[in-house]
C-alpha cells in the first residue's frame, strides 16, 4: 500500500548551515535560480531550512532522505493504514490496468 517514492542517497546535515549563509542575502529572484527551486516555495526555503537544521541538532538526526512522495502523500498513507488496521476500510486487491 505504501506509495513507493524514488528515495535518494541520505543527505548530511551538517552542511545544512553553510547552504543557509548561502540562502540569506539571496532575493526571491536569485532563489529561483537554484535547481529545482518552485516558485511556491522560494519564500519558505530558507525558514523551513533553518526549522530543519534546528530540530536536527535537537533530535540529534545527522542524516535524511528525500523522496518524490509528498507530504499529501504521507497523510493519505497514515489516513489509509489507520482506517485497515481499525477495520473501517477493508483491503481491496490491486487493479491490473493494461
Amino acid at each position: 500500500l505504501k506509495k513507493a517514492g524514488k528515495s535518494s542517497d541520505p543527505y548530511k546535515i551538517e552542511s545544512l548551515p553553510r547552504f543557509i549563509r548561502r540562502m540569506i542575502p539571496l532575493t526571491s529572484k536569485e532563489m529561483m535560480e537554484i535547481p529545482g527551486m518552485e516558485e511556491k516555495r522560494a519564500d519558505i526555503m530558507l525558514p523551513g531550512t533553518i526549522l530543519l537544521d534546528e530540530l536536527a541538532k535537537i533530535f540529534g538526526i545527522e542524516d535524511i532522505y528525500i523522496t518524490e512522495c509528498s507530504l499529501r502523500d504521507g497523510i493519505l498513507d497514515w489516513q489509509i493504514e489507520n482506517l485497515l488496521q481499525a477495520g473501517q476500510l477493508a483491503a481491496a486487491p490491486p487493479k491490473l490496468i493494461l
